[in-house]
């Protein structure tokens, strides 16, 4: 009869938990980052629970049924002279250890994974709904060659999924810069991303490609 209630339990929770994760999820986001500081406020609702983070204050508020149940404030640690050379130590320590040389995949193991990333990044794509979105968006990486990579990447992925002027990428050769201006809402059903995901992790390539990484 144990056995009967625990499989009864474990039944309604997996019900529960499919059920509330059909409940959409919204999140508004109104922030600017440009010269390495980050202004505006992120937050997000699910049902009766609201998370909100405020970028200037480094500050994160939790309200349930609209009232206030908690507040974290996220101070940067200042490192002491103490910390400091135990980290010193530590990076000394790991350079004297010799670096263990390991074998490099093939780069078709790797393109084989572009059609089912495809498909994963497609399928979850649509679990979204952008509601006044504008998202802008200006990077670039120490090595220019990675910048191209990544421009690249996002071309094909915004000419895919028919990207609007509202959604904006620029590329910056000169060196690292991660700035961006977004402002507006989006709204993703959690349930709709369980089966692209599960669809991505039973495929044949990446399967084969876990296994050779696992066996290295």
């Amino acid at each position: 009869m144990a056995w009967l209630s625990i499989a009864v339990t474990i039944i309604l929770v997996i019900a529960l938990v499919l059920v509330l994760s059909l409940v959409p999820v919204k999140i508004n986001m109104d922030s600017t980052r440009s010269g390495g500081k980050t202004t505006g406020k992120l937050r997000i609702h699910w049902l009766m629970l609201q998370l909100g983070y405020a970028f200037d204050e480094k500050q994160t508020e939790i309200h349930l049924f609209s009232r206030r149940i908690a507040r974290f404030t996220f101070k940067e640690k200042t490192q002491t002279h103490q910390s400091i050379r135990k980290k010193e130590k530590k990076q000394n320590k790991t350079a004297k250890t010799p670096a263990k040389t390991r074998k490099k995949l093939p780069i078709r193991n790797y393109l084989n994974l572009t059609e089912p990333a495809l498909r994963l990044i497609y399928g979850m794509f649509g679990a979204f709904r952008f509601n006044k979105l504008d998202f802008h968006i200006t990077y670039g990486m120490n090595n220019p060659g990675v910048t191209g990579i990544i421009t690249g990447f996002l071309h094909a992925v915004t000419g895919l999924f028919r990207i609007g002027s509202n959604i904006r990428f620029t590329p910056n050769f000169n060196g690292w810069i991660m700035d961006w201006n977004i402002r507006g809402m989006v709204i993703f059903t959690p349930f709709k991303l369980v089966l692209p995901a599960v669809f991505f992790i039973t495929n044949i390539e990446v399967l084969r490609f876990t296994r050779r990484v696992m066996g290295m």
